[in-house]
């Protein structure tokens, strides 16, 4: 699967992990999506892994009040991938209407 190839070929990237997480979940592979979710997870330990591949992986998993906590820590730490969020046109990376995510972003000034 192209998916896989990616993460090989990035070495495992965080942003290329959670991308992955992310498509597991939509195309119905969720041991593979929770394995590298789970392995995400563990290198945040030991490594800094931004903000917003949390937030988008809780999305994918349907997750939104973590995601939420997620978005305001990628708020406080001025993730360079949190504007995107607004304008990405992949699906699964946006919040259903929330007003608190409104809120926070309006409040960043992130139209």
């Amino acid at each position: 699967m192209e998916v896989s190839k990616s993460l090989e070929l990035s070495g495992g990237v965080p942003l290329n992990v959670a991308s992955a997480v992310m498509t597991h979940y939509k195309f119905g592979d969720k041991e593979i999506a929770e394995g590298l979710f789970d392995s995400l997870e563990k290198r945040a330990n030991d490594e800094y892994i931004q903000p917003m591949c949390f937030v988008n992986m809780h999305l994918a998993r349907g997750e939104t009040d973590l995601a939420f906590k997620w978005i305001q820590k990628a708020a406080e730490e001025r993730d360079g991938f949190l504007p995107w969020h607004r304008v990405t046109p992949v699906d699964c990376m946006h919040f259903p209407s929330d007003p608190r995510v409104d809120e926070l972003l309006d409040r960043l000034g992130l139209p």
